[in-house]
């Protein structure tokens, strides 16, 4: 036990000091400030479905929240600061834009995608200005793209453009830094698991666990905006964000598979399969609503985060049921999973409480999912080594028992009780297999005159002679005392004749070596096709009658 803690807590150390490398390595190539920029907060007219609001402030304005099809204006008279390859930075959310500088239209996105009833996308829009902006008014027409899109607008600022995505990178760079490790530890994992796979079922857990990384750091790369850093394809975020999202419930669910189908309370069981059967069925059904354009994947928001409420309710009822049974032993996945399972929680709480109690949508919501993921899936690591270091151990002593209960402690062999197990598989094989017995002769000589340590010898070279010889041919077994056997399970593809030529051999080069041994044995042998011959112990009896008619013989001999 003192191994596993040990290697256990070498590797959580070595997963440590890699994150620590990873966020030391970003911190010393993003050193330095953001690059100057100019807020548009205040100085806003906005007209939102013939209601007018002038001089507003954009951090205190609210707006109902807006449905597909409404529109919105907002105008101002452009700074008069300069900045060189000045760009426009303002986001919008679920939204067709349209930007016009003293009437004249300088960009436009999303209205053919919104006349397609397609999913327009969000995000941060890079609009570059002319260089003379300067006092010059500009208008930006949204027009919301699904139902209840938005009810505010983040600051736009005006910045220089070769440094918009340095800064970007700058801002959110810790962040960005805990989902590029989720990202590569999740591939890694991935093909690494996919590979071992084949070899052990254990590493499908793995497989899950790669996938929640991956997933889980592709939501969060989304949720703050640094997709941008990839691409700035506006539609390509939703698509991604949202079904990372309605992955990651599964893959967690999934992860805990093996473990709930092994428990004996049926219960359980049925309450596992149906929220994974739930989860399942409702990434299926906003797959296809989705794809038929009835629904879009942001309107099941709110079912989503029902059925993950309840994934997270039964997980800690079943914690708290194993406590109780004292039956809970995987600390470091408990820890995990209660981070997850925390944060998500609060994260909702905020989120709905944002949305319904406030009465208004805030165009963005930083999420601490990704911490909650990084401490799961280097849980899940540290207890999916613990498990495999647990199975090992078991196995090893479950190897090391079976070897002392069917091996002979003198000779190395195979003891009577193998032999009486193989005799029991031979029995209901179709294979035409042989048994040859031995007899060592002058073991009860040597034991009288030179003593047992002797003998022990004589017992000791014998099993080493039917090691080299029959090793590879068949099973060899020391029944007792001065008795042998080699059971030769598919007898057609040996020569058993040529392999008792080779231990006569073998024998007289030890008995020229050492004088004082006597090494001499005698055997027989059958088939289990020759005749009276109905099973495996009747095959044992003729093979060891012709054994005992050779000893005969040789002491007849021996005699005269």
């Amino acid at each position: 036990m003192r191994k596993k803690h040990k290697i256990s807590t070498e590797t959580m150390l070595i997963i440590l000091i890699f994150l620590f490398g990873i966020f030391t390595y970003i911190s010393s190539i993003t050193g330095g400030e953001l690059s100057e920029r100019i807020a548009m907060q205040t100085g806003w007219d906005i007209d939102a479905s013939g209601q007018v609001y002038k001089e507003v402030d954009l951090n205190e304005f609210v707006l109902t929240p807006q449905d597909r099809g409404q529109e919105v204006t907002l105008s101002m008279q452009l700074p008069q600061k300069y900045i060189s390859d000045p760009l426009l930075v303002f986001h919008v959310k679920h939204a067709t834009i349209q930007v016009s500088i003293e009437g004249e239209e300088i960009y436009a996105y999303g209205q053919e995608r919104y006349e397609e009833n397609h999913m327009v996308g969000y995000g941060n829009h890079l609009i570059e200005l002319p260089d003379d902006y300067m006092g010059k008014t500009i208008e930006v027409v949204v027009v919301a793209g699904e139902e209840d899109s938005y009810s505010n607008f983040r600051v736009p600022y005006i910045c220089n453009a070769k440094n918009v995505f340095r800064d970007m990178f700058l801002e959110k760079k810790i962040i960005l830094g805990i989902n590029l490790f989720l990202v590569t530890f999740g591939l890694l994992i991935l093909i690494i698991s996919i590979f071992f796979s084949f070899r052990s079922k254990n590493f499908s857990k793995l497989i899950v666990s790669g996938l929640f990384s991956l997933s889980i750091s592709l939501w969060s790369i989304c949720n703050y905006d640094l997709v941008m850093l990839y691409t700035c394809r506006l539609e390509t975020k939703p698509y991604l964000e949202f079904t990372t999202l309605y992955l990651c419930p599964l893959f967690v669910y999934l992860y805990f598979w093996s473990d709930i189908m092994k428990r004996k309370e049926k219960l359980i069981r049925v309450i596992y399969l149906s929220l994974l059967g739930v989860q399942a069925v409702f990434f299926v059904g906003m797959a296809v609503l989705h794809g038929l354009n009835i629904i879009h994947m942001p309107a099941l928001v709110t079912v989503q985060h029902v059925i993950i409420m309840l994934m997270v309710l039964s997980y800690v009822a079943l914690m708290i049921y194993d406590i109780k049974k004292k039956q809970y032993e995987r600390n470091a996945l408990a820890i995990g999973m209660l981070a997850l399972v925390i944060i998500s929680a609060l994260d909702i709480i905020r989120y709905n409480t944002l949305v319904y109690a406030s009465s208004h949508m805030r165009d963005s919501f930083p999420s601490l999912l990704y911490l909650g993921g990084l401490i799961f899936v280097l849980s899940q690591i540290v207890d999916f080594y613990s498990e495999v270091s647990r199975k090992m151990y078991e196995g090893a002593k479950a190897e090391a028992l079976e070897r002392l209960a069917y091996t002979d402690s003198l000779t190395g062999l195979a003891n009577r009780r193998k032999c009486d197990d193989l005799f029991d598989e031979l029995d209901m094989s179709e294979k035409v297999y042989g048994i040859l017995t031995f007899d060592l002769n002058n073991l009860k000589l040597t034991n009288d005159t030179q003593g047992h340590e002797s003998g022990d010898v004589l017992l000791i070279k014998f099993a080493e002679v039917l090691q080299s010889i029959f090793g590879e041919a068949g099973t060899i077994c020391r029944m007792g005392g001065d008795e042998f056997i080699v059971i030769i399970q598919d007898i057609k593809v040996v020569d058993v004749r040529a392999l008792v030529d080779k231990m006569e051999v073998a024998i007289d080069k030890i008995n020229q070596e050492d004088e004082n041994l006597h090494l001499s044995t005698a055997y027989g042998f059958c088939r289990s096709n020759e005749p009276r011959c109905k099973d495996v112990k009747s095959v044992y009896r003729k093979a060891d009658a012709r054994m005992y008619k050779q000893k005969n013989a040789m002491k007849k001999y021996a005699m005269d």
